[in-house]
């Protein structure tokens, strides 16, 4: 396959030689990032999308387009301790959206699709090579004091995954259902069901089926300020090993003291049953989020969260993660951007069903600067640098992975 892309050896090392010569002039001369830096957590389940609220858009047509693309070398693409294995890979992500309705002029139906897949190219690992789908589909209707939602999101992934260990070729099936009922002008009933179905390639990757349901009192103490309180129930549904249930109770506060400070944060904690068992464990869980405008020009975003995952290397173990992933978006001058995004997560196993620690954890650091160029309202480039640290109590989980890469953007 690589003699049909490049024609023959000589070929290719000269197309690798100016790959990485771009690449450095890029980072030298601070060529922007196309998207802003965050760092990303290591997580074994899906993101939860949810039921996203569509913002006003000045486009006038209902369709949007989207192309964004990287060119990235990572030194270490297994995540390995030992043998790294390094590799130039490139990153093509089209995108379309179709959305009807809008909240502020008709608000009483939204509809929005999406479908924005990535391709993957690698230079030398050619096995690696993928084509991951992201297909969403959101739909909400307000009956009066009555608002319902629906959530469709099917998506794969091939990225590396610190769970098991290299990269693990993954399917998600997200579904979120909502209902919410406003039983006055300040009180409203909140209810939510989730289902979110993990399938993988790998025979050694245990599969999982889980489901949720919320209900939670959310009332508005002032216009600035609302409080909830409420609980989840869970239900874990492992392939060939034994399921698993919790409980959940939660206070939610969501506070927008002006334009420039917004903050929200979850608290409570968790009950946790398995199959054929009497044992059981207790832990706190929590999501934090607050975004800050202190001046025109710049944008500061933390969020944090704690919460137990079934590992999906070792169905008798759990663990327990708790994070903190910290982003700055600064302008420099007018359509130059600074974006510097961290993040720290420490997480630990323990054996299922007793509870016991497995002896086995680790801490995940991430650090990303990133430059970003507007062109214009249509096109963005830009640069990065990622570093990311996983520091084990055992040797040979801990691994060093560096990223350097240039970024495109166009959406029309």
């Amino acid at each position: 396959m690589r003699q049909a892309f490049f024609g023959n050896q000589a070929l290719k090392q000269v197309g690798r030689t100016a790959s990485a010569v771009v690449c450095t002039v890029f980072v030298f001369l601070a060529l922007p990032q196309a998207r802003a830096g965050t760092a990303m957590a290591p997580s074994v389940s899906a993101p939860n999308p949810g039921v996203d609220v569509v913002e006003k858009s000045d486009q006038q047509l209902p369709v949007t387009f989207s192309l964004n693309f990287d060119s990235v070398y990572d030194d270490n693409i297994y995540i390995r301790n030992q043998n790294r294995v390094g590799d130039f890979y490139w990153m093509i992500n089209p995108g379309v959206s179709y959305v009807s309705g809008d909240p502020q002029y008709q608000p009483d139906q939204l509809f929005r699709l999406s479908y924005k897949p990535k391709i993957y190219q690698f230079w030398d690992e050619t096995k690696n090579n993928s084509f991951d789908q992201d297909l969403h589909l959101d739909y909400q209707v307000n009956l009066g004091h009555l608002t319902l939602g629906l959530a469709q999101t099917y998506y794969t992934d091939s990225t590396p995954t610190p769970d098991t260990g290299g990269r693990l070729k993954a399917q998600y099936y997200d579904t979120h259902v909502f209902a919410n009922y406003e039983l006055s002008p300040r009180l409203t009933w909140e209810n939510e069901v989730t289902q979110l179905i993990s399938r993988y390639d790998s025979s050694s990757a245990i599969e999982t089926n889980a489901w949720t349901a919320s209900s939670y009192l959310d009332y508005a103490v002032c216009p600035k300020f609302n409080l909830a309180v409420g609980g989840t129930l869970g239900y874990v549904v492992l392939d060939q090993y034994p399921d698993q249930f919790y409980e959940q109770f939660n206070l939610r506060m969501k506070y927008k003291a002006t334009n420039k400070i917004n903050l929200t944060a979850r608290v409570g904690g968790e009950y946790r049953q398995f199959e054929h068992s009497n044992d059981n464990s207790i832990s706190p869980v929590f999501a934090l989020g607050a975004e800050f405008h202190p001046g025109l020009w710049t944008t500061l975003k933390v969020d944090g969260e704690g919460k137990t995952l079934p590992s999906i290397s070792d169905a008798n173990q759990n663990y327990r993660t708790y994070g903190l992933n910290v982003s700055l978006r600064q302008q420099i001058v007018p359509h130059f951007f600074l974006n510097l995004g961290s993040g720290y997560y420490h997480s630990f196993y323990y054996n299922t069903p007793s509870g016991d620690s497995a002896g086995f954890q680790y801490d995940f650091i991430t650090v990303r600067p990133a430059l970003e160029w507007e062109l214009n309202p249509h096109f963005t480039v830009g640069a990065y640098y990622q570093h990311q640290t996983n520091i084990s109590n055992q040797d040979d989980q801990s691994y060093l992975d560096n990223q350097v890469g240039i970024q495109g953007g166009f959406k029309y």
